[in-house]
């Protein structure tokens, strides 16, 4: 798949009706962009607040322009989406240790981190065997 074929969005910025009377303005007017124009996204966090993303700067302009022509809105300031990735292996090992009245107690973790292409997800490996 290329980055062509697969739009994420890259710049967001959260907005708001200037009036609560105009939420349900915006849900409909967010609900017809999105089926209208396929080049961003919108969702809705647990604070009711709303985040529209685009990929580029002048995609989010159209859109919060296209919206605030539906309803009245205050935007936030435009946030980049970083996006990292592992680039080389990596591997922790810690070994935590409690003593409590002369009876010790331990626990072992290890992690390897290594990448494993773009855009593939990841494998969680969980390994319980104890080395000798």
């Amino acid at each position: 798949m290329s980055w062509a074929d697969d739009p994420v969005a890259l710049i967001e910025i959260s907005i708001e009706p200037v009036s609560p009377s105009g939420a349900s303005e915006l849900a409909r007017a967010l609900q017809a962009a999105a089926a209208h124009d396929g080049s961003f996204e919108f969702r809705i966090r647990p604070a009711s607040e709303i985040i529209v993303g685009a990929r580029t700067e002048a995609d989010l302009d159209r859109v919060i322009g296209d919206l605030g022509r539906s309803v009245e809105l205050r935007a936030g300031a435009p946030q980049v989406a970083y996006r990292e990735t592992l680039t080389r292996r990596a591997t922790v090992d810690y070994t935590h240790k409690r003593v409590r009245g002369g009876v010790g107690q331990f626990a072992r973790v290890k992690f390897v981190f290594e990448p494993n292409g773009y855009n593939k997800g990841f494998d969680f490996i969980t390994d319980m065997a104890p080395e000798n």
